[in-house]
């Protein structure tokens, strides 16, 4: 988007690290949190501008997350930027 801005913050929270990216969008599909993540969705806007892809790109990020025992969420703001949010459990290593 022209003009748009991307933000990255990374915060640790007791045994938890917390990655955050929001971004600046334009006609984000109203079912976005709760369908962006299923395989070969894209919204109606993605489809009428004729963007390439597939729609998998958000569901292999979550299946990867899931595999790392962390969780993706998504989540749109009312000043229309969405929040992609990773919570990676940390390990305490073994000080032997």
């Amino acid at each position: 988007m022209p003009g748009g801005k991307i933000r990255l913050a990374l915060q640790h929270h007791n045994q938890l690290l917390e990655l955050r990216i929001e971004n600046s969008a334009t006609d984000i599909p109203k079912d976005l949190t709760e369908k962006g993540f299923d395989r070969f969705y894209r919204g109606d806007s993605a489809r009428n501008r004729q963007v390439d892809g597939w729609g998998l790109g958000l569901s292999l990020c979550r299946e990867i997350a899931t595999l790392n025992q962390s969780t993706l969420t998504l989540r749109v703001t009312p000043a229309m930027t969405v929040i992609a949010s990773l919570h990676v459990p940390l390990k305490r290593a073994d000080m032997t």
